[in-house]
């Protein structure tokens, strides 16, 4: 289905904001700078977002939601744990090294340092685990095909190292991006790693 004149110009105001806080910061950018960039009034922008902290919960919810919307799959009895869990440190790997979801987060982290008050109960989504990770630990412990005491946490835990390994050294600028050998190599070590600290039932 097409987009409406009106979410296109709403998209335009998004990915403008995106790009304007990952220049300028989130504390110097202007409703003026973005409506440029976008193309649109400042009128309009007000007419979709009520402020500049409103574009910003807009930005971290597509975040959260990206991080959340990744690793969405459903356990399959049918197939053996450690390729499900290799099939989602890929999905996780593959967010976390893209163009897009490196920007947005040099666009949030800096303010959220800053201003930890912003957004904050959208990122607690992420923080508590509510994730497609996390609902697929809870169905595999259902099936009786692992043995975890909080799921949620378990994975947390799991993300940690894909985050440790392919996110973290580069959004630092401490390592370039993770080649796709060594994209192989964090995956398989996050699983092995994994796998060893739960009981698998057989």
């Amino acid at each position: 289905m097409a987009l409406t004149m009106s979410e296109r110009k709403r998209l335009a105001i998004i990915q403008a904001a995106i790009h304007e806080f990952n220049a300028a910061g989130f504390s110097a950018a202007t409703m003026n700078e973005i409506a440029a960039r976008a193309q649109v009034s400042k009128r309009t922008i007000y007419n979709h977002f009520e402020n500049k902290e409103a574009l910003f919960r807009t930005i971290s919810e597509q975040v959260c939601e990206s991080v959340s919307r990744a690793t969405e799959m459903a356990f399959d009895p049918e197939r053996s744990v450690e390729d499900q869990l290799t099939e989602l440190a890929k999905k996780q790997i593959d967010l976390v090294t893209s163009k897009d979801f490196l920007t947005m987060i040099r666009v949030t982290l800096p303010a959220r340092m800053r201003s930890p008050e912003l957004a904050d109960d959208v990122f607690a989504t992420i923080r508590l685990g509510d994730t497609g990770l996390g609902r697929w630990l809870e169905q595999a412990k259902q099936h009786g095909a692992l043995e975890l005491e909080n799921p949620k946490e378990a994975g947390r835990c799991f993300s940690a190292m894909i985050f440790e390994f392919a996110f973290w050294p580069v959004v630092t600028n401490i390592a370039p991006s993770p080649t796709k050998a060594e994209c192989r190599r964090i995956v398989t070590e996050t699983v092995n790693l994994f796998l060893n600290g739960c009981r698998l039932r057989k």
